[in-house]
C-alpha cells in the first residue's frame, strides 16, 4: 500500500504489560509521525481505549519517502516505544489510477498522439493525429436527431449484423449538389428538345420509305456519327435520326414524296460536319 500528501493516515495501538495482559498505560500513548527517518512535527491524535487509535493528516510528501509512526507509552511503570506502521509515499495511490464513471459536461480541447479516438459531442478543439471517428469530427458540427435514439439506431440497423446493409460498392449518394426540385413534365421536355433540336418525332421512324444515307470521314467509314433528317434548311422540322453502323451507313424512314429535298445534319464528338447536307429522296 502506499501513502500521499494529505490523506488521513491511522491505525490501531495495544498496549501490554510484561505478561502480554491488556494493561493501560500511565503515560500516554503519543504518536510522532516520521518522515524518512525524521521527525515531522505534525500534530498525531490518539484516541479511545486499548486498542487505542491514532490519526494523522500527511504533510506534503514526494514520491518514494518513507513515513513511520512511532508510539511511546509507559506501562507499569516501564517506558516502552515501537513503530506501529511504516509505507512509502507516492503522487497517488493504486486507487486513484481506477477508471472512473465520466460525469458529463463538455471538453475543452483534446490533443496527443491517440490511435482510434471515439468522443461524443461538445468537444471545441482537438488536436494531435490520432483517428478520430466520432460524429462531430467527421461532420464538422454535433449532428442532432429530432427523436432520441434514431442515430443509435441507425448505426445498430447498418453495422451491428452479421452482414452489413451497407457496402462501399453500394454507398447511398447525398443531395450535395444533386437536383432536389419538382421533375419536369412531358410537355416541357418536348418542348424543351423542340427548341434545341427541331420539332418532329424523334427516335426510329415509322414510315413506309427508307433512305440509306452513308457518311465518310477523311475517306473512311464514319462510324457512330449521328445523323438527323429534316424537310427544311433550318433544321426545326425533324423526320428520323440515327447513328451510322461499322460500314458508315444509316437507315431513316420517311413518308415524302419521291423527289422531295432533305437536309442532312451530322455530329460526332471530334469530327467538324458542314452542315446540312442537301439531298433528294
Amino acid at each position: 500500500m502506499t501513502v500521499k500528501t494529505g490523506q488521513v493516515w491511522s491505525g490501531l495501538i495495544v498496549c501490554r504489560d510484561s505478561v502480554g495482559a491488556l494493561s493501560a498505560p500511565s503515560v500516554g500513548p503519543a504518536g510522532t509521525l516520521y518522515v524518512d527517518g525524521v521527525s515531522n512535527g505534525t500534530t498525531v491524535t490518539v484516541s479511545g481505549a486499548n486498542p487505542y487509535k491514532w490519526t494523522v493528516t500527511l504533510p506534503s510528501l514526494t514520491a518514494g519517502q518513507c513515513v513511520s509512526m512511532y508510539i511511546t507509552a509507559t506501562i507499569s511503570s516501564v517506558a516502552t516505544a515501537s513503530v506501529v506502521a511504516e509505507d512509502l509515499a507516492d503522487t497517488k495511490r493504486v486507487s486513484d489510477l481506477n477508471d472512473s464513471a465520466y460525469a458529463g459536461g463538455a471538453v475543452a480541447s483534446v490533443s496527443g498522439d491517440v490511435a482510434g479516438k471515439v468522443l461524443g459531442g461538445g468537444v471545441s478543439a482537438i488536436t494531435g493525429v490520432g483517428v478520430w471517428s466520432d460524429l462531430r469530427s467527421i461532420l464538422g458540427t454535433l449532428m442532432t436527431e429530432t427523436v432520441g435514439g434514431y442515430i443509435a439506431a441507425a448505426f445498430k440497423k447498418l453495422f451491428n449484423v452479421a452482414t452489413p446493409l451497407l457496402v462501399a460498392s453500394d454507398a447511398m449518394r447525398g443531395t450535395d449538389g444533386a437536383y432536389t426540385g419538382t421533375p419536369p413534365t412531358v410537355v416541357q421536355i418536348d418542348t424543351q428538345l423542340s427548341g434545341t433540336h427541331g420539332a418532329g418525332a424523334w427516335g426510329s421512324g415509322t414510315g413506309a420509305s427508307s433512305k440509306t444515307y452513308t457518311v465518310t470521314v477523311d475517306g473512311s467509314a464514319g462510324t457512330g456519327v449521328y445523323v438527323r433528317m429534316t424537310t427544311d434548311a433550318a433544321g426545326t422540322n425533324n423526320v428520323d435520326a440515327g447513328t451510322t453502323n461499322a460500314a458508315g451507313t444509316v437507315t431513316l424512314h420517311h413518308d415524302l414524296a419521291v423527289g422531295t429535298t432533305v437536309y442532312l445534319w451530322r455530329s460526332k464528338d471530334g469530327v467538324e460536319f458542314t452542315d446540312p447536307d442537301i439531298e433528294v429522296i
